[in-house]
């Protein structure tokens, strides 16, 4: 956080409020015992959306070449205008999109995956490598926040 400014006794602060922290589970009216919470932002808090816009913000610096990337809360789009079948900087932005979550202790959720082809050229029908060599599905629509 140092990087964005952020120093002394504010950095002193949001880290004594991110330390030591546990939390337990509610089912009815029964509670589990208290775990510590090793990583993530404590959500319903008033500071929430500022940390995770911190903690995500450098994902932009995997993105090559003639590749973007779009997010939304915790949802990232990937993309790439291309011309041709030259998908070469779409492989390295995915390959150092999956490096950047490993860092960070998350995993990509290739359950939620999919590849969608615009143009005369699609590649309807066929299978899309992702990084990590886990295959993931064409789809000719993909829902976006509800939205078809």
């Amino acid at each position: 956080m140092n990087c964005y400014g952020i120093k002394y006794e504010l950095l002193n602060w949001i880290t004594n409020f991110l330390t030591d922290r546990s939390q337990s589970v509610r089912i009815g009216n029964s509670y589990s015992n208290y775990v510590p919470v090793k990583s993530g932002i404590p959500q319903g808090t008033v500071l929430a959306p500022t940390l995770f816009l911190l903690f995500i913000n450098d994902v932009v610096s995997c993105i090559e070449g003639s590749c973007r990337i779009k997010l939304f809360t915790d949802d990232s789009k990937l993309y790439q205008t291309r011309d041709g079948n030259n998908n070469a900087d779409l492989k390295i932005s995915l390959k150092k999109f999956s490096d950047w979550k490993a860092y960070c202790q998350q995993k990509i959720a290739f359950k939620k995956c999919s590849h969608l082809s615009f143009g005369s050229k699609s590649l309807t029908g066929h299978s899309y490598s992702f990084c990590l060599d886990t295959p993931i599905t064409t789809v000719n629509c993909i829902e976006d926040i509800d939205i078809t």
